[in-house]
């Protein structure tokens, strides 16, 4: 009896262990959300992102990428401004399908259109650029931007 009460005690708290996990992830991506969602107009700084949500490899779903979440921390960190690159045509939420659009990209050199301009660029005296690395280069969309800038 006293085994089946420890191993029962042992499930309840890697449940609540791993229960207290993914809330703490999900209020981080709610505070990044927050973060990058206000601008300060007065800001001669820029934070430019291209992140990508979704299933992770080995993660699980994310509502906040990984590059969205570096950004607001230097946003926070800097009190500036922030651009998010965001394509026209997402990307699938799901990892493998993702990977193969992704993939044809880069072979066929492509150049996905994205939805929103910065129109103030020369207003900024520093700018950030963050960005995943894809098969050890730019996703085909921050080619995109740099050339739109």
């Amino acid at each position: 009896m006293k085994t089946k009460l420890i191993f029962f005690t042992i499930i309840l708290i890697v449940l609540g262990l791993g229960i207290s996990e993914v809330t703490a992830i999900s209020d981080a991506e709610t505070a990044a959300n927050d973060i990058l969602n206000n601008n300060n107009s007065d800001s001669d700084i820029l934070v430019v992102y291209f992140s990508r949500t979704g299933e992770n490899y080995n993660v699980g779903n994310v509502e906040v990428g990984n590059t969205a979440m570096v950004a607001s921390y230097i946003k926070e960190y800097l009190k500036c401004d922030s651009f998010e690159i965001v394509p026209i045509d997402k990307y699938p939420d799901n990892y493998d399908e993702c990977t193969k659009v992704a993939s044809k990209e880069q072979e066929d050199n492509a150049r996905p259109k994205i939805t929103d301009k910065i129109d103030n660029f020369d207003s900024y005296n520093t700018i950030f650029v963050g960005y995943p690395i894809w098969w050890g280069d730019l996703p085909m969309i921050m080619y995109t931007f740099l050339e739109e800038i």
